[in-house]
């Protein structure tokens, strides 16, 4: 772990490249705006909470039932938009990753916040909600799968090496996943 609290990266990937079977993995981030990722979410949320939404709005958290109300101004037209620009977003990337066994990143891009200020301020719980979903609503959007490996040092805040790929990549995420977590036992040992 370095002082700023990310994971080291450098050492991560030399201890992984140090077990017995090396494979290609990256570090990488993909670049997706994040109103696809915001309203798509808004949009399919909507559709699925609007008429639980009209019945029992108080008993939805308030920051929720904002979130999910954004997509109610979402047109059909806009969502087969984002639908198709999706699709195509997913091809590109799958392409890209195709000769890697799996992708790493944070779990998420900080150590868990405090509480009490998010509570206090809607404009800070929004941003800090928003940095938390980052890294893996990229996966969500790629319909890919993903695990959370701990890999933060005794005593330390606990952070996440998320290992992740496309769609249907499972076995393989497992599989790096399972290496990647006897190298960081005997690297912490």
């Amino acid at each position: 772990m370095q002082s700023d609290g990310e994971p080291d990266w450098l050492a991560v990937r030399t201890a992984y490249e140090d077990t017995s079977e090396p494979r290609h993995i990256i570090c990488h981030r993909f670049g997706i705006s994040s109103w696809q990722l915001s309203d798509r979410a808004a949009a399919e949320s909507w559709a699925w909470h609007r008429a639980r939404q009209a019945e029992r709005e108080a008993l939805y958290d308030p920051r929720v039932a904002q979130r999910i109300r954004r997509g109610e101004s979402i047109s059909a037209a806009d969502y087969l938009d984002l639908l198709r620009a999706r699709r195509s977003w997913i091809a590109r990337v799958e392409s890209l990753v195709a000769d890697y066994d799996a992708l790493l990143s944070p779990t998420v891009p900080m150590v868990a916040p405090a509480i009490a200020p998010l509570l206090a301020s809607d404009q800070r719980f929004f941003a800090i909600n928003a940095l938390l979903l980052r890294n893996p609503s990229v996966v969500n959007m790629l319909d890919g799968c993903a695990l959370s490996l701990p890999c933060h040092l005794p005593g330390q805040m606990p952070v996440g090496l998320m290992v992740w790929g496309p769609a249907l990549a499972d076995d393989q995420v497992l599989g790096v996943s399972l290496r990647i977590e006897a190298a960081l036992a005997a690297a912490v040992r």
